[in-house]
């Protein structure tokens, strides 16, 4: 196990024309991360359902994004979209796992088709992106992924 110096400074990552994919970028925190992102010079891919909302998002932060459909819940549509990613970049050096549901409502009210959805996105959504970018990490022998959820 590597611990890291706890007197040392962390370093600080360049961004610059490195390559980010944020999940759920359609709204909230993924818009936020893929914003600031596109503000330190990142290739910024925007993936969500919600492929609209992305185009919208796509002409604020200008031409050094892509916007790709993207269901986590699906692993279908994850392996599609990382493909469709690799075709356009040469490396895939940040994962931002953003996406996430959480149901407003108790289990003891006996909904648990939405607990299930929820474990279907949360849990298994950030599985099957890091699944799907992990190739890529290796090949290029970087990279860095970041799992966060409400």
């Amino acid at each position: 196990m590597i611990l890291s110096d706890p007197n040392k400074k962390p370093r600080a990552m360049k961004l610059n024309g490195k390559t980010a994919v944020v999940t759920d970028a359609s709204s909230g925190i993924g818009k936020a991360i893929a914003k600031k992102l596109s503000a330190e010079n990142c290739n910024v891919v925007l993936a969500s359902r919600s492929t609209d909302k992305l185009k919208e998002i796509q002409k604020e932060i200008g031409s050094n994004s892509m916007a790709v459909k993207m269901d986590v819940s699906e692993t279908e549509s994850v392996t599609k979209a990382f493909n469709n990613i690799r075709e356009k970049y040469d490396s895939i050096d940040i994962l931002v796992n953003s996406a996430g549901i959480m149901p407003l409502t108790y289990l003891k009210n006996r909904h648990l088709d939405e607990w299930l959805s929820t474990i279907e996105v949360n849990l298994k959504g950030t599985l099957r992106c890091i699944y799907a970018v992990l190739p890529a990490m290796k090949e290029q022998k970087s990279g860095n992924i970041v799992n966060m959820h409400q």
